[in-house]
């Protein structure tokens, strides 16, 4: 089994593709496939597998892991158990951010990529949420982050946030180079650059959904080439950006600080930040 240093296990939807870039700035940092996920859905594939990933990696190289499929309620659990027991000296980087804009950035992928899983967002996010409750559950930081806490020490878990990655992105990467024990006065470079953001996810219009739902169409759809179907998706329009804020009626808002508040202020306090460094909507 190759040697870990650290891991990012997320959480998912919080800026950890963006972090990751930053952080492999750094000539020391490794991590050479983003979302492996060897210690949750990908354990059957053997070490053999995970090590090749990591092949050819200069010695005094620090070896990193980022898989958000570490952080969630499906593989958490199981996850930080594997971690813990073949790495008891590991690293562990979590980034979150406002459970709202999480939420919203996980509606955004599920339409963007569900069809690929057999996964049908809804077009309404209230549906969405009553559909995929794991996406709220997803959403329970803290509760998420004591998994790790089980088997690791505070001095090996640090915690960061997008908004302070987003506001001061200089300061937060080298807050985690200095947490890695790495030389955190490195130049960087393009460190506002964001990856993977919202603005670039799509939607599956009326027609589509249509196509992916009924069997006749979908069958033919299915026949076509990925080239062929780029093309119609392209010319008739089938597929659109997201480019209006996400509608969020009132009372979902308020059924979500029922269930994610308490746990949110709970990371908030861990990680040394004001109970108000969130603030959620006052319902009309």
């Amino acid at each position: 089994m190759v040697t870990l240093d650290f891991v990012i296990p997320g959480f998912s939807k919080c800026g950890t593709t963006t972090l990751c870039e930053l952080l492999c700035q750094h000539p020391r940092v490794a991590i050479p496939r983003k979302e492996p996920g060897y210690f949750a859905q990908h354990y059957s594939q053997g070490p053999r597998w995970y090590g090749d990933l990591y092949r050819g990696l200069a010695a005094g190289v620090l070896r990193g892991d980022a898989s958000t499929t570490y952080s969630t309620k499906q593989y958490g659990d199981v996850a930080s158990i594997r971690l813990a027991s073949r790495f008891p000296k590991l690293k562990c980087i979590f980034i979150a951010r406002h459970p709202l804009k999480r939420l919203e950035s996980s509606y955004r992928q599920m339409h963007h990529m569900g069809h690929l899983f057999g996964v049908s967002a809804e077009r309404d996010i209230s549906a969405t949420l009553r559909k995929l409750p794991n996406m709220i559950a997803d959403t329970r930081y803290w509760e998420l982050l004591n998994h790790y806490r089980r088997f690791f020490p505070d001095d090996q878990i640090h915690v960061l946030f997008l908004e302070d990655l987003a506001r001061q992105p200089e300061v937060a990467v080298r807050q985690c180079f200095r947490f890695l024990g790495v030389d955190p006065d490195i130049t960087l470079v393009d460190v506002r650059q964001r990856k993977n953001t919202g603005e670039a996810k799509e939607y599956d219009t009326a027609t589509m959904r249509l196509i992916r739902r009924q069997r006749l169409l979908r069958g033919l759809w299915s026949r076509l080439t990925p080239g062929a179907r780029s093309r119609l998706i392209r010319r008739f329009g089938l597929r659109r950006p997201f480019t209006k804020p996400i509608d969020w009626p009132a009372e979902t808002i308020g059924l979500l600080r029922e269930v994610l508040a308490e746990d949110s202020d709970r990371l908030l306090a861990y990680a040394g930040r004001p109970p108000d460094y969130w603030t959620w909507p006052v319902a009309a």
